[in-house]
């Protein structure tokens, strides 16, 4: 029970806009260590991305675990070698912040075209949103707030009625 709550849809869902958020916050006080954060993001997403196909025994998703783990193995190898650029002094904290979080973003479009859903779709523009305008601005910070909170919601009510709709088909 525990492991289908945690591997539920609109549980990623919610991680995923709520770390999102909190590197939105990170990147607007602290941007110079949005680098730090958005790396670890990059392993969080890819965890995140691969653990349902981990649960499957099936040669099939196993293949598809396999074919997962390489191209979140590739992200993260081009995110590393832009932290190395930034650790011999050759990118700035916040120019290697934007660069990992746009690879965030590549690699989580990627996993969306593998499996196409709104919510992955939501996301993907969040961050890519995100990326675009801390790029050209620090003043969107509670639109990225309200933004969220209205994705968790639509989430919350396409999970909860969809459950009500199962359970009257059912009985």
């Amino acid at each position: 029970m525990l492991i289908n709550i945690l591997l539920s849809k609109h549980y990623h869902f919610t991680l995923q806009m709520l770390l999102s958020l909190l590197g939105a916050v990170v990147s607007y006080r602290y941007a110079g260590m949005s680098h730090d954060y958005w790396l670890a993001m990059l392993v969080v997403f890819a965890l995140l991305a691969v653990a349902p196909d981990y649960l499957h025994p099936t040669a099939k998703i196993r293949q598809a675990l396999r074919d997962g783990l390489l191209r979140w193995i590739g992200g993260l190898a081009c995110a590393l070698f832009v932290f190395s650029l930034h650790q011999s002094g050759r990118l700035l904290h916040e120019e290697a912040g934007m660069v990992i979080l746009f690879i965030l973003v590549l690699m989580f479009y990627l996993e969306t075209l593998r499996q196409p859903t709104w919510r992955g779709c939501f996301v993907c523009a969040y961050l890519l949103l995100l990326g675009v305008l801390l790029a050209y601005g620090d003043a969107y910070l509670g639109f990225f707030v309200v933004l969220a909170m209205v994705g968790v919601a639509a989430s919350y009510f396409v999970d909860t009625r969809v459950t009500e709709l199962e359970t009257n088909n059912a009985s």
